[in-house]
């Protein structure tokens, strides 16, 4: 197993087991030597089964490239596989020579036709998001130029992101040179409109920093944010505005978690998650 450098897996849940699964296929007998798949584990009494959905013929796909990202974000949304999975690509070995009991078969032709056509037979049209911000709280303020880039855009895909989220300031005359914020954290979000300030509803938690080694800050103290990677997961399909909220742990906070946003920055342009 060690030796064979063709396997790949990327793994996206805590256990890794492989050649397990229901029965069924849509067809895809005929192609063999290489295949591609998604695998995704049950839990409870079900932790011993598994969903594998495979395709036959598409040569080896790296897991962790673009395309590789992209078949199995395709593959797990078109079979209804919402939550985490793994893949694995192979060459010189079919669907059913890797797996005992696959649970989906197909061709690369099928894949391309069923998964990939129904996936994209709406075309997404971007929204307009325009650079905005919030002016803050209580001397507490988000500020400057935000960045924002996604390692792989893809709907419901868990990724990573490259985020500057500005500069936080706290300056708070009257309270003198003791005073501190509450603990702070950064979330991203994905809203399907310009965000403008109101209450969060109806947007998707793309990603979420506690800032440790950052907060509190003290009274008249300024943080310049790096550029820092910040673990993701894509929302559904479709156009988004991305926007970074600070928010702010206060004893007067009506919340579950007692995070209150403070400020936030609209990064300016439309996001297409496919």
């Amino acid at each position: 197993m060690a030796g064979d450098i063709n396997r790949l897996a990327l793994v996206l849940s805590a256990a890794v087991l492989v050649g397990c699964g229901g029965g069924g296929t849509e067809g895809g007998e005929s192609n063999s030597g290489s295949f591609f798949a998604v695998e995704q584990f049950g839990s409870g009494a079900n932790a011993l089964t598994s969903t594998v959905v495979c395709v036959n013929g598409t040569g080896f796909i790296d897991p962790v490239s673009a395309e590789g990202r992209r078949m199995g974000s395709y593959l797990a949304r078109h079979h209804n596989l919402t939550g985490s999975y793994q893949m694995l690509s192979r060459t010189q070995k079919s669907c059913r020579d890797q797996y005992i009991s696959p649970t989906v078969v197909m061709t690369l032709a099928e894949y391309q036709q069923r998964v990939v056509a129904s996936i994209t037979a709406v075309p997404i049209v971007p929204i307009a998001c325009p650079v905005t911000a919030g002016s803050g709280f209580e001397g507490l303020q988000l500020s400057g130029a935000p960045a924002l880039s996604f390692a792989s855009p893809l709907a419901r895909d868990v990724g990573t992101a490259l985020i500057d989220p500005g500069v936080a300031s706290y300056s708070m005359t009257a309270a003198g040179a003791p005073a501190t914020t509450g603990a702070l954290r950064l979330s991203l979000w994905a809203l399907k409109g310009s965000y403008t300030g109101a209450a969060m509803s109806g947007g998707q938690l793309v990603g979420r920093d506690l800032l440790n080694g950052v907060s509190p800050l003290r009274n008249g103290q300024t943080y310049d944010f790096p550029v820092f990677t910040l673990d993701t997961t894509g929302p559904t399909r479709g156009a988004y505005c991305m926007v970074a909220l600070l928010e702010e742990k206060r004893p007067d906070c009506s919340t579950t978690d007692g995070y209150c946003i403070i400020d936030w920055q609209q990064f300016g342009q439309s996001w297409t998650f496919e």
